[in-house]
């Protein structure tokens, strides 16, 4: 696809992303299947990335099938009746596009020309259903945290807010790693310079550093706890907004539609 725009108009950044997107992957998987198709011609394309295997290119008629297709959210200019056909000059606006029957630990890309505009979605990040299994498990250390606290149970109420901590920051290394550092202190610091970057509140950086610190006296009993009561409960309760916070992140995209808007574009 090419598009003239005024010199005065910036060029739009789901431009270079379509762009890229034939270049990287459309283009060379027609010409490995031989096939005729210029960029025109191409009116629907999902690429799909496993996190284990290679990139798979489906296009036009390859999303007709049962097995992995294109769903999309619309706006109809007139009522429908369930179960009507519906063509392009019914719909007003693409709100969503994503592919159904694919891995869901994979990222994707995918657009559609529809009524002569392209919609482009995409989600890069893969192994969401790894995530979202770690967080179920953080979730119940967090439910153990708040039981060992209510009892008077320092030492667990720490030894389970730091697993439940180090679980929802593992869940969110899985979005862009297929194997995570396994060492504790490589964690650590990841997630320190992840929340330096702006990807996770202020506030949560420190937590997990803070929780390790105690584990040699929470969970083998080297001394003294130096956290209070006070303070337990407090990071206790920060670790709750941790795991909440891995939740949005690594949820897979059906439960962030409601949410999402920035990876989705219209071209054209």
């Amino acid at each position: 696809m090419e598009q003239i725009l005024p010199e005065d108009v910036e060029r739009p950044w789901s431009v270079d992303v379509l762009d890229q997107s034939f270049r990287l992957w459309i283009e060379p998987a027609i010409a490995t299947r031989g096939l005729d198709l210029t960029r025109d011609q191409v009116r629907a394309a999902a690429v799909i990335m496993p996190p284990d295997g290679p990139i798979k290119v489906l296009l036009n008629d390859d999303l007709l099938s049962d097995d992995v297709h294109l769903v999309a959210s619309a706006v109809a200019q007139r009522p429908l009746e369930a179960g009507e056909s519906v063509t392009a000059a019914d719909l007003v606006d693409i709100r969503h596009l994503e592919p159904v029957g694919i891995d869901p630990n994979a990222g994707w890309l995918a657009f559609a020309n529809i009524g002569g505009v392209i919609t482009l979605a995409f989600d890069f990040c893969r192994n969401r259903q790894t995530a979202s299994g770690l967080l179920t498990r953080a979730g119940e250390f967090l439910g153990s945290a708040r039981h060992a606290l209510d009892q008077g149970y320092l030492g667990p109420a720490v030894e389970n807010g730091f697993a439940a901590a180090e679980l929802a920051v593992k869940a969110q290394m899985y979005l862009i790693w297929d194997d995570p550092p396994r060492d504790h202190r490589r964690r650590l610091t990841w997630w320190k310079e992840w929340v330096e970057l702006g990807n996770a509140p202020s506030n949560l950086g420190p937590l997990v550093g803070r929780l390790w610190s105690e584990r040699p006296r929470s969970r083998y009993g080297d001394g003294e706890l130096t956290m209070t009561p006070a303070q337990i409960s407090d990071a206790i309760n920060d670790v709750a907004q941790l795991v909440e916070h891995s939740g949005r992140r690594c949820s897979p995209a059906k439960e962030r539609r409601a949410e999402e808007e920035t990876n989705h574009t219209r071209v054209g």
